[in-house]
């Protein structure tokens, strides 16, 4: 199947602008160029790929299919044009590496911290996402490498054959309270002793948030009333730090509190199910030197940051 950039190119501009009109003013071509050029690549694969109406165009089921391979491709050369430019002027890179919140917060800077040492010019990107917007990325190559969850309430797109997934460290949860509190010199938690307390939680529909629900309800409890919900999990953290309330929190999160003594970590006896995380890279993508190195310090990471 003979398929061109080109076309491709064009299929990504329909589809960001909703108008073959205005995607032919982007692109800097006239319209029934641009119609010719999608009817044969319709032709090519056989399959309608725009559907052209009064208020414009979008892309069929097919056309969206293509779409991701048209981003990747748009993504494989931009990163080709930055990388020429940073070997002009002997820069490592660009290396774009992507984490969920507990990642991007802990592993990933102990990871380019060494990194950086070894590389002092470097270009690197680090993108905070979910779980399923990382997967995205890295599926049309914006992406290089991925920190998070691989197995366990949230992981995402685990069954593709495409991904490579390799397990580095595990993450329980704890109930966190700041240095000082009634609760700080105690023992296991539960939160049934605590069900009315004053609770500080994540913004409600994250992934993070639904394994804490999901807690109270395997425990026969309805989601706490007094509660301060709060974002990011450094806002969620000062918060914590200055009241009674009581998180539920991942160790790896909190490390540098829990080492500082600001914050104290109690165990819970109430767990969810074990949550691995693990790098994420596309099997058929060949990695950069620079991308290599970083999953090397990532494996040598590892165990530091295991708490399952």
């Amino acid at each position: 199947m003979d398929i061109s950039p080109r076309q491709l190119a064009h299929l990504l501009a329909i589809h960001r602008t909703g108008s073959l009109l205005r995607a032919a003013e982007r692109l800097g071509v006239a319209q029934p160029s641009l119609s010719v050029s999608i009817a044969r690549l319709e032709d090519v694969t056989g399959h309608a790929l725009v559907e052209r109406g009064r208020h414009g165009a979008k892309l069929t089921p097919a056309g969206l299919t293509l779409l991701r391979h048209a981003e990747s491709l748009e993504a494989v050369l931009r990163t080709a044009g930055e990388e020429m430019q940073n070997v002009h002027v002997g820069i490592a890179g660009p290396l774009t590496v992507g984490g969920t919140p507990l990642s991007a917060s802990s592993i990933i800077p102990d990871i380019l911290s060494s990194l950086c040492r070894e590389h002092p010019a470097m270009a690197c990107n680090v993108i905070e996402g979910s779980d399923d917007d990382l997967l995205a990325g890295l599926l049309t190559h914006r992406i290089d490498v991925v920190i998070s969850t691989i197995s366990g309430h949230g992981s995402s797109g685990r069954e593709r054959e495409d991904v490579a997934n390799e397990p580095l460290f595990g993450a329980g949860v704890a109930a966190v309270v700041r240095q000082g509190h009634p609760l700080a010199g105690e023992g296991e938690l539960s939160l049934l002793d605590h069900k009315n307390a004053l609770w500080v939680m994540p913004p409600e529909g994250s992934t993070f948030t639904t394994l804490v629900e999901a807690l109270f309800t395997t425990a026969g409890l309805t989601f706490p009333t007094r509660i301060v919900r709060a974002a990011p999990f450094g806002v969620l953290k000062e918060i914590v730090r200055r009241t009674d309330g009581i998180t539920i929190l991942s160790h790896q999160i909190v490390r540098s509190e829990l080492e500082d003594g600001s914050l104290v970590a109690l165990p819970l006896r109430e767990q969810p199910a074990r949550r691995v995380f693990g790098l994420r890279t596309l099997k058929q993508r060949p990695t950069s030197a620079l991308a290599r190195r970083f999953i090397e310090i990532a494996r040598e990471k590892a165990a530091h940051y295991d708490h399952s």
